[in-house]
């Protein structure tokens, strides 16, 4: 990778670096910079050969669309990524720029509109009206049916107890003498419902490095996976291991052939090219929730993980108040 490379790869990870920020860090000259990643010069390399067929092309910008439709919107990186598959080769740190102006005219209006209002990231009657236009057009495209119609979400639950609670003490007692769980200890639960029913188990991730059969198996009639992290938090390997493992399985049977459309979190590991690739293998569609909007959104998030941590909460609660049984009151006299 040359200083070029480099400096288009760190522009697209950091979009919000000033092209004087990336001269200095690559020792570049900032108009030689910016000329070559914003297409204004190509390299002879480049301009020797065009690097995708017309057909190649056709599936890019298709591809691009499609995502689109999905309310993911591709960044630069991803479609250079996808665009390398294609051609088998590397391409051009200005490759992507210029190809973005090459086809203003085949990417869907969505690509472009969506653009614009998810940079404002609001909870506003334009981008509800536009995420609700963007579903109707998916439930019309793809014939889905309320039976395949499947939201996830993921939350994480704290082992320790933390919760702020009113308690009973004396006058002279202070704050500073309460004592606190030092433990920051959580594991994260991903679930999934259908707009019928809810037949995807439950997958928690438990922080540790080997999956102890104590830590789920205590309850036969609770159907759930479990897995762990060295963080208990979840990753892109373990999105993709738990829609293949485990989201697949247990809607697979109920749609047959017929299309499944998935509504998730617009979160990094959902939203990555492999995740999604890996859902269309399986005729599943997926549609991102509009970002910092999940109190509108979000079923899960509403309706289910904070009925769930409230009950959950309080059941910590009565374990940590049932600890005190043993104790024992003594009397002065």
């Amino acid at each position: 990778m040359d200083q070029f490379d480099a400096a288009a790869a760190y522009k697209d990870d950091k979009p919000s670096a000033t092209w004087q920020e990336i001269s200095n860090a690559f020792d570049i000259p900032k108009t030689t910079l910016f000329g070559r990643l914003t297409g204004r010069h190509t390299s002879h390399e480049g301009a020797a050969k065009k690097r995708l067929s017309e057909a190649q092309e056709k599936v890019l910008v298709s591809k691009i669309n499609q995502y689109a439709s999905f309310n993911i919107l591709l960044t630069p990186k991803e479609v250079r990524g996808i665009a390398e598959m294609l051609a088998g080769e590397k391409l051009g740190v200005n490759w992507v720029s210029t190809f973005i102006r090459r086809k203003q005219g085949e990417l869907t209006s969505k690509y472009h509109g969506y653009k614009d209002r998810l940079r404002v990231k609001a909870n506003t009657p334009d981008t509800r009206r536009a995420f609700h236009a963007l579903v109707k057009d998916a439930y019309a495209s793809h014939s889905i049916k309320p039976c395949n119609i499947y939201n996830m979400d993921e939350a994480g639950f704290q082992l320790a107890f933390s919760r702020k609670t009113i308690k009973v003490a004396p006058k002279s007692y202070t704050k500073s003498q309460q004592a606190r769980a030092e433990s920051s200890e959580h594991i994260t639960v991903v679930a999934a419902i259908g707009v019928t029913d809810a037949p995807v188990p439950p997958l928690v991730i438990y922080k540790g490095q080997q999956l102890q059969e104590s830590w789920f198996n205590n309850n036969e009639d609770v159907s759930m996976r479990a897995i762990v992290t060295d963080s208990g938090w979840s990753n892109d390997y373990i999105a993709l291991k738990w829609l293949i493992e485990v989201f697949e399985p247990a809607t697979k049977d109920r749609a047959q052939t017929e299309p499944r459309i998935l509504f998730l979190d617009g979160h990094d590991t959902h939203i990555k090219v492999d995740f999604i690739e890996a859902c269309l293998e399986r005729n599943i569609y997926v549609c991102a929730l509009p970002a910092n909007m999940s109190s509108y959104f979000q079923p899960l998030d509403v309706n289910y993980f904070n009925t769930l941590k409230l009950h959950y909460t309080q059941q910590i609660e009565l374990l940590h108040l049932g600890a005190q049984d043993t104790m024992r009151l003594a009397t002065h006299g």
